[in-house]
């Protein structure tokens, strides 16, 4: 990747979970999230075409089917299900280091 897409770094920080509630912070992350996913859907000969794939993930969005799939998933893994319904247990890394530029731009 050559330029952010949300806001913050790291997937516990810039994906979150309000992809899945329809709620991105930034355009360009969720307009990313579609788009992988529409691809995953037409290769799983879901739907014929990314417009439609697109129109299908954007439906599950709005019904909140997306959220309750990450919950189903995550319990089936053996995880806290209940951390897709609370975007504030995501947890940050156990290890974090700062990194400063040497440099502007």
């Amino acid at each position: 990747m050559n330029q952010p897409l949300g806001q913050c770094i790291g997937n516990a920080l810039e994906v979150r979970i309000e992809i899945m509630r329809g709620k991105a912070n930034a355009d360009n992350i969720m307009e990313v999230a579609l788009a992988l996913a529409a691809e995953m859907l037409v290769m799983a000969d879901a739907t014929k075409n990314v417009a439609g794939a697109k129109e299908i993930l954007q439906k599950k969005l709005a019904r909140g089917e997306a959220l309750g799939k990450s919950a189903e998933m995550t319990a089936a893994q053996g995880g806290d299900a209940q951390v897709c319904e609370q975007t504030n247990r995501l947890r940050a890394a156990r290890q974090t280091r700062a990194i400063v530029a040497t440099a502007s731009g």
